[in-house]
């Protein structure tokens, strides 16, 4: 019993082959990701990095 075990145990891919897949889980290769990768941004749509977001200092009344 115990080799049969042993058996299913390493035949992990078979065994999960027969299951049909959530129909609501899209797999990656039928669900391309939404938002291309950096490299593939068109450099229109990329921030300027070398331009610091920190808030303009604060204009002092006197």
């Amino acid at each position: 019993m115990v080799y049969i075990a042993e058996q299913n145990a390493g035949a992990g891919l078979p065994v999960r082959a027969h299951i049909t897949p959530d129909p609501e889980t899209p797999t990656p290769e039928q669900d391309p990701p939404v938002q291309p990768p950096p490299s593939e941004v068109p450099p229109s749509e990329v921030p300027p990095v070398s331009e610091p977001t920190a808030p303009p200092p604060p204009i002092k009344a006197n």
